[in-house]
């Protein structure tokens, strides 16, 4: 069996393949910038940045785990105070950890589900699907111990 998807497979959070589907019982909430700096703060212990003026619209925070490694979320949005992309990345964490941050921020858009109802296919090294609107890209470099998921929320701009 191939060790990326005996060790990440089980925990993922994308579909298999790259076609939209619906999970009727999961609806994407907006995202305020406040409430997901709060829950990645008090779930991991992100640092974020203070920003230079409450106009900005990105917020970058990262934290050490004490297993190694690092992991990096940036919050990004049009409008002061929405968050309508996010990028995180898992860099030198066990495969396990990174497999748990990523499905945390995945699991973002949608607070009152547990990430176990999302599906939970095989990653492949690249990959694009959209769950209910919300645009998501992985990209998996194992080898490297670097796992980045980005998400973006129901509009019409493209990933970052």
């Amino acid at each position: 069996m191939n060790p990326m998807i005996a060790i990440l497979g089980p925990a993922l959070v994308l579909t298999a393949s790259c076609e939209t589907i619906s999970i009727e019982r999961l609806a994407p909430t907006s995202l305020h910038l406040a409430t997901v700096q709060h829950h990645l703060t008090q779930q991991w212990g992100h640092q974020f940045d203070e920003g230079h003026s409450p106009h900005q619209t990105t917020r970058h925070g990262s934290v050490n785990q004490p297993s190694g490694g690092r992991l990096s979320a940036i919050l990004a949005g049009r409008i002061p105070g929405q968050v309508r992309t996010i990028s995180c990345q898992a860099y030198g964490s066990p495969p396990a950890t990174a497999t748990d941050f990523l499905r945390a921020c995945a699991s973002l858009p949608f607070p009152n589900q547990p990430a176990t109802v999302l599906p939970t296919p095989n990653w492949p090294r690249y990959h694009r699907t959209t769950i209910n609107g919300i645009h998501y890209r992985l990209t998996a470099l194992p080898e490297k111990s670097l796992w980045v998921l980005r998400l973006a929320m129901p509009d019409s701009s493209p990933l970052p």
